[in-house]
């Protein structure tokens, strides 16, 4: 799992660095190797900050570079996607953008703001086809997530005062997947938690 800000990235890098020292492998090439990660990681960053604020200034092309520069390191980073794909609607490249939206929309990513930006980006484009399937996609990972809190909460056991426990939390997690609009998967709750 990786927050936008590549949070998670860092501190698993650091999770491995520590516990590799612990174990005493931590060897000239290894070092080497990390910090190797460490300037690539922020250079990903640093093209795409850039890039963000090539587009906030009306720099679409310079923009796109950048962007391109920050994906060229690391092609899987979302964010840079998604701001490539702005970008190139901004410079009335409207194709480009569809290719790179469509792809990622393809990817299917576990993530609904992925989905939530795709479907503006294609309202924008004036495709409300596509617009359409990313909105389902985003609202398809949200009664999952919400599916996915329920049964966690009735997974828990009632002693257990850390997690999900009271009654008062089950009937939250009830209330987020009725929200998320799926009957179905409450009706097999309710029918399998009586």
């Amino acid at each position: 799992i990786l927050n936008e800000d590549g949070s998670m990235a860092r501190l698993g890098d650091l999770v491995t660095f520590v516990a590799t020292f612990l174990q005493g492998g931590l060897t000239l090439r290894f070092a080497a190797t990390s910090l190797v990660v460490v300037v690539l990681a922020r250079a990903v960053f640093l093209y795409y900050n850039r890039g963000l604020l090539l587009i906030e200034m009306g720099m679409y092309k310079e923009a796109i570079m950048n962007l391109d520069h920050a994906l060229a390191v690391d092609r899987h980073y979302l964010p840079a996607q998604m701001a490539r794909a702005q970008a190139f609607l901004l410079n009335d490249q409207p194709d480009k953008a569809r290719e790179v939206a469509e792809a990622l929309l393809l990817l299917s990513f576990d993530s609904v703001t992925l989905h939530q930006h795709l479907y503006e980006l294609f309202r924008a484009m004036g495709n409300d086809e596509l617009a359409a399937v990313a909105l389902e996609q985003g609202q398809a990972l949200q009664v999952q997530r919400a599916a996915s809190d329920v049964a966690l909460a009735f997974a828990t056991p009632p002693d257990d005062a850390e997690n999900m426990s009271t009654t008062a939390d089950r009937v939250a997690a009830f209330e987020s997947l009725l929200v998320a609009s799926a009957p179905e998967e409450v009706e097999m709750l309710v029918q399998r938690y009586p």
